[in-house]
């Protein structure tokens, strides 16, 4: 694909009281810098920081986004329509759209083991990943251990900018939402 001018994922996660069964986060947790850290790292990735900032959520009574939903707008005309939530079911997948078709990965984009290519006047091309061992976290503990191991402060592959890039983007979300964390 030539480009990507738009990407859409989402992330679903839950915190279950003890004894409840009921989905309780935490007073200080908040899901668009927990959960949304999983897209809005994704949208960086392919597209780079935001030249635009759009959110909505839905605010329990403590103040926690149960459910956002953000929209990245880049001046080169490309967005990125991402959402996150501690109580909505979703397959946590994720579509890029380019300019001759688009990609899809169906379930959890962030460790996925099939993606789908969909290029204009072609059929559907299914890809499916090589087996992993765990839950998708141990590229990123190798990395971890690789820079260790080699005395380096930061890691190539997300340098602390990009790192502080998603926090950015992140805490302007949670300031649009009117999330506060304590002490704020």
């Amino acid at each position: 694909m030539k480009s990507a001018p738009c990407t859409r994922t989402s992330a679903r996660g839950s915190r279950t009281s003890p004894g409840t069964g009921c989905a309780t986060p935490p007073p200080a947790a908040v899901p668009s810098s927990d959960l949304g850290t999983y897209p809005v790292s994704f949208a960086h990735l392919l597209l780079g920081p935001p030249d635009q900032v759009r959110a909505w959520a839905d605010l329990t009574d403590d103040g926690v986004d149960e459910s956002t939903a953000m929209i990245l707008g880049y001046d080169s005309g490309a967005m990125a329509v991402l959402s996150c939530s501690l109580s909505a079911e979703d397959a946590r997948g994720a579509v890029v759209h380019g300019t001759e078709g688009r990609i899809e990965i169906p379930t959890d984009f962030y460790n996925p083991q099939t993606v789908i290519l969909r290029r204009d006047g072609h059929d559907p091309q299914t890809l499916v990943a090589e087996p992993q061992s765990g839950n998708g976290y141990g590229h990123q503990a190798r990395e971890v251990m690789r820079c260790l191991r080699e005395k380096r402060t930061q890691s190539d592959l997300v340098p602390l900018q990009g790192t502080l890039d998603v926090m950015g983007t992140l805490d302007k979300v949670r300031e649009l939402v009117g999330v506060r964390y304590p002490g704020e």
